[in-house]
Protein backbone atom coordinates (compact mmCIF):
# COMPACT_ATOMS: atom_id res chain seq x y z
CA UNK A 1 0.00 0.00 0.00
CA UNK A 2 1.54 3.16 -0.55
CA UNK A 3 1.23 6.36 1.64
CA UNK A 4 -1.37 8.12 -1.03
CA UNK A 5 -3.61 4.83 0.03
CA UNK A 6 -3.47 5.58 3.52
CA UNK A 7 -5.73 8.60 3.93
CA UNK A 8 -8.45 6.09 2.46
CA UNK A 9 -7.82 3.06 4.37
CA UNK A 10 -7.23 4.39 7.69
CA UNK A 11 -11.30 5.08 8.11
CA UNK A 12 -11.76 2.00 6.28
CA UNK A 13 -9.77 0.04 9.04
CA UNK A 14 -11.73 1.97 12.10
CA UNK A 15 -14.75 0.69 10.47
CA UNK A 16 -14.17 -2.80 10.39
CA UNK A 17 -16.29 -5.30 12.44
CA UNK A 18 -14.10 -7.94 13.23
CA UNK A 19 -12.02 -8.57 15.89
CA UNK A 20 -10.91 -5.09 17.10
CA UNK A 21 -7.13 -6.57 17.97
CA UNK A 22 -6.81 -7.05 14.10
CA UNK A 23 -7.43 -3.52 14.34
CA UNK A 24 -5.03 -2.64 16.45
CA UNK A 25 -2.37 -4.57 14.88
CA UNK A 26 -2.84 -2.95 11.24
CA UNK A 27 -2.65 0.11 13.18
CA UNK A 28 0.59 -0.68 14.93
CA UNK A 29 2.14 -2.30 11.72
CA UNK A 30 1.33 0.80 9.76
CA UNK A 31 2.53 3.01 12.55
CA UNK A 32 5.50 1.28 13.29
CA UNK A 33 6.63 -0.29 10.16
CA UNK A 34 7.67 -3.52 12.26
CA UNK A 35 7.50 -7.10 11.00
CA UNK A 36 4.62 -9.06 11.31
CA UNK A 37 5.77 -11.81 13.20
CA UNK A 38 6.50 -8.74 16.08
CA UNK A 39 3.52 -7.70 16.06
CA UNK A 40 1.82 -10.70 16.50
CA UNK A 41 4.40 -12.06 18.98
CA UNK A 42 4.17 -8.87 20.99
CA UNK A 43 2.64 -9.24 24.50
CA UNK A 44 1.91 -5.87 26.97
CA UNK A 45 5.08 -6.28 29.49
CA UNK A 46 7.04 -5.05 26.23
CA UNK A 47 4.76 -1.29 25.89
CA UNK A 48 5.97 1.24 27.94
CA UNK A 49 3.25 3.72 26.85
CA UNK A 50 4.89 6.44 29.41
CA UNK A 51 8.20 6.52 27.81
CA UNK A 52 6.14 5.90 24.33
CA UNK A 53 8.56 2.37 23.78
CA UNK A 54 8.13 -0.86 22.97
CA UNK A 55 10.67 -3.01 23.42
CA UNK A 56 11.11 -5.78 21.13
CA UNK A 57 13.00 -9.12 22.74
CA UNK A 58 15.61 -10.19 20.68
CA UNK A 59 14.61 -13.53 19.52
CA UNK A 60 11.59 -11.99 17.71
CA UNK A 61 14.00 -9.48 15.83
CA UNK A 62 15.28 -10.50 12.73
CA UNK A 63 19.19 -9.73 13.20
CA UNK A 64 18.82 -11.28 16.89
CA UNK A 65 18.98 -8.35 18.47
CA UNK A 66 16.96 -6.69 21.21
CA UNK A 67 15.29 -3.29 19.87
CA UNK A 68 13.36 -0.43 20.91
CA UNK A 69 10.35 0.79 18.90
CA UNK A 70 9.56 4.39 19.16
CA UNK A 71 5.77 4.92 19.22
CA UNK A 72 4.12 7.50 17.61
CA UNK A 73 1.31 9.77 19.37
CA UNK A 74 -1.48 7.62 17.36
CA UNK A 75 -0.15 3.98 18.34
CA UNK A 76 0.50 5.07 21.97
CA UNK A 77 -3.11 6.32 21.86
CA UNK A 78 -4.49 2.85 20.53
CA UNK A 79 -2.62 0.92 22.49
CA UNK A 80 -3.79 2.97 25.40
CA UNK A 81 -7.60 2.69 24.48
CA UNK A 82 -6.85 -1.38 24.44
CA UNK A 83 -4.41 -2.01 27.45
CA UNK A 84 -5.12 -4.62 29.85
CA UNK A 85 -6.34 -3.52 33.10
Amino acid sequence: MSDRELPEFLPKLDAYDGDKTTVLAMRLLILTATRPGEIRGAIWPEFDLDAGLWIIPAERMKMRERAPSALVCPSRGSLAHHAEP
